[in-house]
């Protein structure tokens, strides 16, 4: 494959489970989802059952009136009953290592042959960041309208159970994300020669952990993702990231602070990557979570190596890219339809 490098520094405008499993067909259409790990499953729309209560759910406690007509702009209702409509969504509990993983799925309801699979990596940790319906109706749902069998994994330590374990931050955890691919191989009507990885911020450190331990993808999309742990940490600007997650989850990182990063940082392994899956790489220029030298220090090795990948820089892009939703969803999009 030849080597894509692009820089571009682009502007843009905010875009105008029954709990008990039984078959778990995904109706109207050839997908059926049968692995041994799921125990059980709920419907994702069960969140609210209408237009209304579902935006109180995304909304969360940001009960603003202004966040409130912001996202009515973005997801309103007639793209809500679309989704409701076209897409399956399921919440679930699958066994990984002994333990009750929470994870969720969405795909079209209606596919022509076998649909292209999309893991996708959630950010924060332990409890923080976990999916919920702001992200599955703003991120997955529009991911799997595009046509793909979108899977995400909620890491162990993020559930309510007793036995879910305890987030890592890249150690054990990263067998949370690997067992998914176990899940797609059950999935009639997905294709298991096409699956792609998706990441954003510590999201985009799983997936490339996950491409180090698996060559079944084809295709890798991250966004703002920290690329270089150690030179994070080195800088200091963000010594909350280390006091309250580094130190409090990362195993031995007290007596191996380096090491530890290095082994959570893909660009020191970058040749143990098991497979030239071609990586598109995102990130704001005003990142203040995730410095954008992460992505240019990325961009830089891949080239060196003429491995595959694009580099796209947002003009005063924060770490989620908010004002860029529709650029970066685009992005997105033709990055997987040329390769997955």
């Amino acid at each position: 494959m030849r080597t894509i490098v692009r820089i571009l520094i682009l502007t843009g405008l905010l875009s105008a489970c029954s709990d008990q499993r039984e078959g778990s067909a995904l109706q109207g259409s050839a997908l059926v989802v049968s692995s041994p790990l799921i125990m059980k499953e709920k419907d994702c729309f069960n969140w609210g059952e209408n237009y209304a209560q579902w935006i109180k759910a995304f909304m969360g406690e940001r009960s603003s009136p202004q966040f409130q007509q912001r996202i009515e702009q973005d997801i309103p209702p007639t793209l809500y009953e679309k989704y409701r409509t076209e897409l399956v969504c399921k919440r679930f509990v699958y066994r990984v290592d002994g333990l009750d993983i929470e994870g969720i799925y969405t795909a079209p309801k209606q596919v022509k042959g076998k649909t292209p699979a999309l893991i996708f990596n959630r950010g924060g940790n332990g409890s923080f960041g976990k999916i919920k319906p702001g992200i599955v109706l703003n991120k997955m749902l529009p991911l799997a309208s595009e046509g793909y069998f979108v899977i995400a994994s909620q890491y162990r330590g993020a559930g309510l159970n007793n036995n879910n374990g305890f987030d890592e931050f890249g150690g054990r955890d990263i067998h949370d994300v690997l067992a998914l691919l176990d899940i797609i191989d059950a999935t009639t009507g997905v294709d298991p020669q096409r699956i792609g990885l998706y990441g954003w911020s510590r999201c985009g450190m799983m997936a490339f952990l996950a491409a180090k331990h698996s060559d079944r993808f084809s295709a890798i999309v991250v966004g703002g993702a920290p690329t270089d742990l150690w030179a994070e940490v080195q800088t200091g600007l963000r010594p909350e990231m280390e006091r309250n997650v580094f130190r409090k989850r990362i195993p031995n990182y007290q007596q191996d602070k380096q090491q530890t990063l290095i082994d959570r940082s893909v660009v020191y392994w970058l040749d143990e990557l098991k497979s030239p899956a071609p990586i598109l790489i995102l990130h704001g220029d005003n990142d203040q979570k995730v410095r954008v030298e992460n992505a240019l220090s990325l961009a830089e090795k891949l080239a060196a190596r003429t491995y595959p990948h694009k580099l796209v820089i947002y003009k005063q892009g924060d770490h989620g890219l908010t004002r860029h939703k529709q650029q970066v969803h685009q992005e997105t999009i033709d990055w997987l339809r040329k390769y997955l």
